[in-house]
Formats: structure tokens, sequence, C-alpha cells
């Protein structure tokens, strides 16, 4: 035979359970005990080191810390089984662009911690010049110097680093000698003497 009771008032963490049988004659049978945990707390936030953003590669490690005996959650995926560790981390690929990670844990009991956003860009597109002075293709009676202005789709440009690629050429392909520099957010080439007609 089989028999149920429905059990109420439990108290946070452990509650021991204790239960015996009697018969007709009152002969009592031993007792037996289990003890169930009552757990309505949610865990921690976990922690999610910092990586670096932007970066050109198709995935970067998570990493962070948590509290001991949950799972680890990273966009609704179980990132990790229950365990006993503070310490996790875990692999996601990255897309083109923003890619948001919503990181948080659960306890044995299903009780959710607050999420934690992680945030990473992959860049694997170069900069462009999106406007120029002169204009590209353009005219101009003046052979004075050239402004021109870099945009990048993902992240900013870094200036001082394109001024090691940047060269201006003759319609002939040979370089023209001048100096660049960096005005006001943009890249600025005066040449060593006036512009000629050739170019």
């Amino acid at each position: 035979t089989t028999w149920s009771v429905s059990v109420s008032n439990l108290r946070q963490a452990a509650n021991i359970i204790t239960a015996s049988a009697k018969d007709a004659a009152g002969n009592e049978s031993t007792s037996v005990s289990i003890t169930i945990f009552y757990d309505t707390e949610p865990p921690a936030a976990p922690t999610v080191n910092s990586v670096i953003s932007p970066t050109r590669d198709a995935s970067v490690i998570l990493s962070g810390t948590k509290e001991p005996d949950t799972g680890l959650y990273v966009n609704n995926i179980n990132a990790s089984a229950l365990f006993s560790g503070t310490a996790w981390s875990y692999t996601v690929s990255l897309n083109e662009g923003s890619n948001t990670f919503s990181v948080y844990t659960k306890d044995q009991a299903g009780n959710q911690s607050v999420s934690v956003i992680a945030s990473v860009i992959r860049d694997t597109t170069p900069p462009v010049i999106s406007s120029s002075t002169p204009a590209n293709g353009s005219y101009s009676g003046q052979g004075g110097t050239i402004d021109v202005v870099l945009s990048d789709a993902y992240s900013t440009v870094d200036l001082q680093a394109s001024l090691a690629g940047a060269v201006v050429r003759s319609a002939s392909g040979a370089g023209v000698s001048g100096k660049w520099t960096v005005q006001k957010g943009h890249l600025v080439f005066n040449p060593s003497s006036a512009l000629t007609d050739t170019l």
C-alpha cells in the first residue's frame, strides 16, 4: 500500500521530515527521515571578465566567477552543469559586428540570478575613405593639401596607425613626397612641393 501527505510551512534551507506507522494495536514502526531543501532565493549574479573588443577573432572565451553549486547559462544555453567550483569559462562564436551575450546562473532549485550582459565587436572590415578634399576623381585648380576622412562600420579608426600606410601616388603610380599628419580627426597630406598637373 502507498501513502501521501502534504507538508507545509517549510523553512528556507534544510527541512527534516520524519514518518512512522502504527497498527491497530498501537505498535509503532521504526521512523524514517528525509531531508527536503526549500530554496526560493536566487543566486548572486555571475561576474564576467573583460574581453578584447573589437577583435578580428571568430570566437572568444568568456570567463568569470559564480556562486558554487550553480549552473551557468549563456544566451539561455546551458554552458555548464551544476558544479561546486566558482570559476567558469565558455567559448562563444562571433558574428561580424556587435555580439551580445546574456550570462546568468541557476541553482539546484531552479532559481535564476540576475543576468550580466557582455558585448563583443568582431571587426574584420578595414576602414574606408568616406570623404576627401579634393574629392575622388575631381579636378582642382589648387595644388595644396589633401584632406582625408576615414570611417569604420564597427569600430573607431586608429588614425596614428593609419599614417603608416598612407601614401599619395601620381597618375603614373610614383609616390609623391610630403608629410601626413592627423588634424581634428582627419588625415592631412602636405606635399613637399605643389602638386602638378600630372597628378
